[in-house]
């Protein structure tokens, strides 16, 4: 290819879809006269998926995926069932990432749409119209949220100016789903939807920090494995949402890591997780795997009403929705919630960093008095103390330091004795997961 046809190449949007038959199992599609023929998992990848490598990287997941549900011994494939399509972004002229072009949006936005007219260009009845759109899955990623999200703007505009009523539209959207990882649109989403964050995301932090459902900044870090929030329609929130909320995804790694990639969830070709190497070490992590079976699981979900609505006669409403909080709490259930925790060394090595922060204050606060005790001082001191009385005293010495990053490695003590020292020292306890309005 000569260095106009990459840069030509880079201008346009594409889509393809996997084809075992084809080069590199990826077809080309013809954007202008798109179609969905069948059941079809849409993918809207993040925006530097601006080859279509890249592109079918993230259909490639999706397909692996829904292996669980189409895999069986007699060899049966999972595209004898449904599309997997994915789009391959232009290059933005002003800040060099991927996006859909005007022109794109609008010849995606119309192929949805021709699912939703008669060949008059006329609205469905409801029921057809629900039917047709659960034929839609789709799968995203960080800036595809949002993409999507735009390209359902565009088609809800186009289905009022077709005839259908708010209420109608709002109906047609709740026919399909979107399982989404790091959500660039949060808390907007116009399909129900499940949207996954890694509070080590650093894409993410604002929205966490903002308070994801009822958690509160300083609540955040108490969260400790893999939590669950579902999020009812409001203003924002135009279609119901679950969010699932993992502490640390590769918590087998006990150095710092940004979690933001979606390959972090990939499954490979035996359905299990895919591990990322670091330094030359294949990091395998309860967590990882659990969360990517929660999107697996959800995925499946979709596409298994999508093909029971491509066979019936009648619109047939799908019932997982109520259900899924449920699959995903016996999902999470199925694992020792330590191996879902996050690292201990590093959770240690955060409690002795914010200590030593605190210990620094008072040492410039009460200068040239050298003698607050050091981390490891306090912890071997209170894990050796004579008596409950020893160790309130101890601590009440030292104008109970830091004592809430202390008391997690302090192994003598019980979870009341500790949340009473806590009172003690007007530190607010959080030891239930209601607290955050989560559930596990």
């Amino acid at each position: 290819m000569t260095i106009l046809n990459h840069y030509i190449d880079d201008l346009v949007v594409q889509i393809g879809k996997i084809n075992l038959s084809a080069k590199h199992h990826w077809e080309l599609l013809d954007l202008e006269n798109l179609a969905f023929e069948k059941p079809t998992v849409i993918c809207f990848s993040g925006n530097g998926a601006i080859t279509n490598r890249q592109a079918n990287r993230l259909a490639k997941q999706a397909s692996v995926y829904l292996d669980l549900m189409f895999k069986t011994k007699d060899g049966n494939h999972t595209l004898e069932n449904i599309d997997i399509m994915s789009i391959k972004y232009a290059v933005s002229d002003f800040t060099g990432a991927g996006e859909l072009t005007k022109s794109a949006l609008e010849q995606i936005t119309n192929a949805i749409w021709k699912l939703l007219i008669d060949k008059d260009g006329n609205k469905l009845d409801l029921n057809t119209a629900q039917k047709n759109m659960s034929r839609l899955t789709f799968f995203t990623y960080c800036a595809g949220n949002k993409e999507l999200q735009n390209v359902l703007r565009h088609l809800n505009q186009k289905l009022i100016y077709t005839g259908y009523t708010q209420k109608e539209v709002e109906a047609i959207n709740q026919a399909s789903l979107e399982v989404c990882f790091a959500p660039l649109s949060y808390p907007l989403n116009r399909l129900p939807s499940v949207q996954v964050f890694s509070m080590k995301d650093s894409f993410m932090t604002n929205y966490l920090y903002d308070g994801l459902g009822k958690v509160s900044k300083e609540q955040l870090p108490y969260l400790d494995g893999v939590y669950l929030h579902h999020e009812k329609p409001n203003q924002m929130h135009p279609s119901p949402s679950i969010q699932i909320l993992s502490s640390s995804l590769l918590n087998s790694y006990n150095h710092a890591i940004d979690e933001h990639a979606i390959t972090l969830m990939a499954r490979d070709q035996n359905w299990n997780i895919r591990p990322p190497y670091i330094d030359g070490v294949a990091q395998y992590s309860f967590n990882a795997d659990c969360v990517s079976q929660l999107m697996a699981w959800a995925l499946c979900k979709g596409v298994e009403n999508s093909i029971q609505n491509f066979h019936a006669d009648q619109y047939v409403p799908h019932t997982y929705w109520h259900e899924l909080m449920d699959d995903f709490k016996s999902i999470i259930n199925s694992y020792d919630r330590r191996r879902l925790a996050r690292n201990p060394v590093m959770m240690q090595n955060a409690r002795k960093r914010k200590f030593n922060a605190i210990r620094f204050k008072n040492l410039l606060k009460f200068f040239p008095r050298l003698s607050v005790p050091t981390y490891e001082k306090m912890v071997h001191r209170l894990n050796n103390a004579n008596s409950w009385e020893d160790a309130i005293a101890y601590l009440q010495a030292n104008h109970f330091l830091g004592v809430e990053h202390i008391l997690p490695d302090v192994q003598v003590l019980t979870q009341p004795e500790k949340d009473e020292i806590l009172r003690m020292a007007g530190k607010e306890t959080i030891t239930s997961t209601n607290t955050f309005g989560i559930e596990i």
